[in-house]
């Protein structure tokens, strides 16, 4: 189980090198709930992610990038 301090220490640790941004540390600590416009389930912005919608976004990506 990781502790709230284990969790902020990796994400700060990220951070310092460019790989997450500070509305990360805002997210993780978010505990509210959240109501989605488009498929109106509810979530968490800590779990809010490109495939976190069960209806299929069209999402604009780069030519030759490929979602997995």
């Amino acid at each position: 189980m990781l502790l709230s301090t284990d969790v902020e220490n990796f994400l700060s640790g990220l951070e310092g090198i460019g790989v997450v941004i500070s509305s990360a540390h805002t997210a993780v600590r978010d505990n509210a709930s959240r109501h989605c416009l488009r498929c109106h389930q509810p979530y968490m912005e800590r779990d809010n992610g490109p495939r976190s919608c069960i209806i299929p976004h069209n999402v604009q990506m780069p030519a030759g990038t490929e979602v997995t």
